[in-house]
């Protein structure tokens, strides 16, 4: 259901804008931003834990800056 909901509309439409963009660069970087985003989307739907505490732990990585 998630399959048919969610990822084949934005895969559709992404690809559809993918012709109007400026680059092949632009296109493809668009592209794989977008299966980032739905392979993240699909861990916090199967694993909403176990990604929550992951992406908590990114955020205190970039959070705090050592002293050279």
């Amino acid at each position: 259901m998630f399959i048919t909901a969610v990822i084949i509309p934005f895969y559709i439409l992404a690809i559809v804008s993918m012709f109007y963009m400026d680059s092949v660069f632009k296109a493809f970087m668009f592209f794989v931003l977008l299966l980032i985003a739905t392979f993240v989307l699909f861990l916090f739907i199967n694993y909403p834990m176990q990604s929550a505490i992951a992406i908590i732990c990114f955020m205190a990585m970039f959070a705090f800056k050592f002293k050279d």
